[in-house]
């Protein structure tokens, strides 16, 4: 996983627009909803996990597994959350800043 996390750096930070391993990695449509979705990855894989210990499922079975459940249910989660809660709110949002911003000039 380190090296996993040291390569990504590396493509992030030498990385452009027009090369073409920085768009296969994050020029798509997966990794764009990712990144929409990774507040509330992160917001929600603790409570997850905790969630999955308390029902005793989450020692079952093997390391790779259990990461693929969390991981799996932390992404539905947070797609979930960001349909029905961000997206409202960033649409009110717009809504009363183009307001406000129009009754200013």
């Amino acid at each position: 996983f380190v090296l996993v996390s040291v390569l990504t750096t590396l493509l992030i930070v030498f990385g452009n627009e027009r090369s073409l391993i920085f768009r296969v990695f994050f020029c798509n449509r997966i990794s764009q909803l990712l990144g929409v979705v990774s507040y509330g990855i992160y917001l929600s894989h603790v409570p997850i996990m905790g969630l999955l210990i308390s029902l005793d499922v989450y020692g079952i079975g093997h390391p790779v597994a259990r990461f693929l459940m969390v991981a799996i249910l932390s992404i539905f989660i947070s797609m979930l959350t960001y349909l029905v809660i961000e997206e409202k709110f960033n649409f009110m949002g717009r809504r009363f800043g183009s307001r406000y911003i129009s009754n200013i000039n």
